[in-house]
Formats: structure tokens, sequence, C-alpha cells
């Protein structure tokens, strides 16, 4: 006796928090999931994850420059799509970082 797995599709966009301009190149990642899940956005910070299991699932948003974000508990239905919109916050560093080069003299052979 086969057991039917529902599925649905969990789409939605990722934008900066503060200039609201779309990212591309996000990961999103439905945790606990094996083998993993998830998509990456595109360049307009849209993202489409297909068949996704029905039922509730924690999404992790990670982008290099940006605080992660977890999207706790979120509820995939078989009634229709799940769509997340999601802002990411950049890291601000407070700290220079200063790199400093050495010129390194090459004595020629005689």
């Amino acid at each position: 006796m086969a057991t039917a797995q529902y599925t649905q599709t969990t789409r939605g966009t990722v934008i900066d928090k503060e200039s609201r301009q779309p990212l591309a190149g996000v990961r999103v990642t439905i945790l606990g999931t094996n083998p993993v899940s998830g998509g990456v956005t595109d360049s307009m910070g849209r993202f489409k994850i297909n068949n996704v299991s029905i039922g509730r699932h924690d999404f992790k948003i990670s982008l290099i420059g940006y605080l992660d974000a977890v999207i706790p508990d979120v509820e995939v239905n078989s009634g229709k799509e799940c769509i997340l919109n999601i802002e990411l916050e950049e890291i601000i560093n407070q700290e220079a970082v200063v790199i400093k080069g050495e010129k390194i003299k090459r004595q020629t052979a005689e």
C-alpha cells in the first residue's frame, strides 16, 4: 500500500530592510530537511521552492554581509502556495579594516 506525500510551493521575495531594494543570491533553506531543501533568490530578490511537504517548517535566510534570519513555524498547506516576504538587515561593522602591504626588494642574479 502506497502513501501519498502532499507538497506545495513556497515562494517569496527578499529585500534589504533599509533600502527596500531586492537582494540577489540570498539562500533560503528549510531547516530540518534531509536532503537539505531550499533555493536562492534571483536578481529581483525572488525565490521559489517546489515540493515543500505539507506541515510547519522553519526557514533560514542568509546572505554574506547580512544578519541571518530564521522564520519559525511557517505553515505550508495544500490549499494555496506559501508566500514569504522577507527583510534582511545589513551587518554594520564599526571597526575599520586597514590593509597594509610591504614592498619586497628582489635581488638580481649577477
